[in-house]
C-alpha cells in the first residue's frame, strides 16, 4: 500500500510539473507573439519611410538637374555675347592711328589747289565715313553689351549657387534612405529570431528578437530627428539660393530693353543710296 501511495504523489508532482512548464511556455508564446506584431509593424513603418526618402531624393535631383541647366544655359549665352563683344570690339579702329591719318589727309586735302580736285577730295572723305559709319560699331551698342554681359555674369554665379545648394538636401535624403534601410534589415532580422523562439520556445532567443526590435525603433527615431533639421537647414538655403537667383532672372529685367530694340528696328529706316 505505501508503495502505491509513493507513486500515486509521484505522479501527481509529475503533471503539477507538466502542467507549469506548459504555462511557461504558453506565457513565452505570447509575448513572443506580440514581438513579432510589433516588428512587423516596424518593418512596414522602415519600409514606407525608405519609399519616401528615396522618391524625395529622386524629385530633388530632378529639381537640382533643372537649375543646373540653367546654369549651364547662362554660361553658354554668356560666351556668346562675349564672343560676338569680341568681334565688335575687333571692327574698333585703333584711335591714335586713326586720328594720324585723319590729320594727314586732312593736311593733303588742304594742300589740293585746284577746286576741282578738292572737290572730289571732300567727296572720298565723304564715301569713306558713310563706310565707317555702317561698319563700326557705336559706342552706345557696345557699352549695351557690357551691360547685359555683366548682368549675365552675376545671373550665372547666382544659378551656380543655386544648383550647389541641392547638394545638402541630397546628402540628407541619401543618408536618411541608408539609416531606414538598416532599421528595416534589423526589423527582418527580428522577426526571423522571434520566429525560432516561437518555434523552440526560447527565452534568449526572445529577448534577441526584442533587442532587434529597440535597436529598430532606436535608429528610425534618430534618423527622423537628425534628417528633419538637415533638411529644414537645406531647404532654407534651396529657398534662398532662388530667390537671389530670381532677384538676377534677365528674362524679367530684359523685357523692356528688349521692346525698345525691336520698336527701333521697326521704325529705323536704312538709308538707301542711287547707284546712277
Amino acid at each position: 500500500m505505501g508503495g502505491a501511495s509513493e507513486f500515486m504523489e509521484h505522479m501527481e508532482h509529475a503533471a503539477h510539473g507538466g502542467g507549469h512548464e506548459h504555462g511557461l511556455a504558453a506565457g513565452i508564446g505570447k509575448y513572443v507573439g506580440i514581438t513579432m506584431a510589433i516588428l512587423g509593424v516596424l518593418l512596414a513603418l522602415s519600409s514606407a519611410l525608405v519609399g519616401s526618402q528615396r522618391t524625395e531624393l529622386i524629385a530633388t535631383m530632378v529639381e537640382q538637374t533643372n537649375a543646373g541647366t540653367k546654369y549651364q544655359a547662362l554660361s553658354t549665352k554668356y560666351r556668346v555675347l562675349l564672343a560676338q563683344l569680341q568681334q565688335l570690339h575687333s571692327l574698333t579702329p585703333d584711335p591714335e592711328l586713326f586720328k594720324k591719318w585723319d590729320d594727314e589727309v586732312g593736311k593733303l586735302q588742304g594742300q589740293v589747289s585746284s577746286a576741282d580736285m578738292a572737290r572730289v577730295a571732300r567727296i572720298i572723305r565723304l564715301e569713306n565715313a558713310k563706310n565707317l559709319n555702317a561698319e563700326i560699331p557705336t559706342q552706345s551698342d557696345m557699352q549695351q553689351f557690357v551691360v547685359v554681359i555683366k548682368g549675365l555674369e552675376k545671373e550665372q554665379e547666382a544659378a551656380r549657387e543655386w544648383t550647389e545648394s541641392y547638394d545638402s538636401a541630397v546628402a540628407a535624403h541619401t543618408h536618411a534612405a541608408q539609416h531606414y534601410e538598416w532599421a528595416q534589415l534589423a526589423s527582418e532580422i527580428g522577426i526571423v529570431i522571434a520566429s525560432i523562439a516561437l518555434l523552440f520556445m526560447n527565452r534568449p532567443a526572445w529577448f534577441g528578437a526584442v533587442g532587434l526590435g529597440l535597436a529598430t525603433l532606436t535608429l528610425a527615431a534618430i534618423t527622423f530627428v537628425t534628417v528633419t533639421s538637415q533638411l529644414h537647414s537645406a531647404e532654407k538655403l534651396i529657398e534662398e539660393s532662388r530667390t537671389r537667383f530670381e532677384s538676377f532672372n534677365s528674362d524679367v529685367k530684359g523685357n523692356a530693353a528688349d521692346e525698345e530694340l525691336l520698336k527701333a528696328v521697326e521704325h529705323d529706316k536704312p538709308p538707301v543710296i542711287d547707284p546712277k
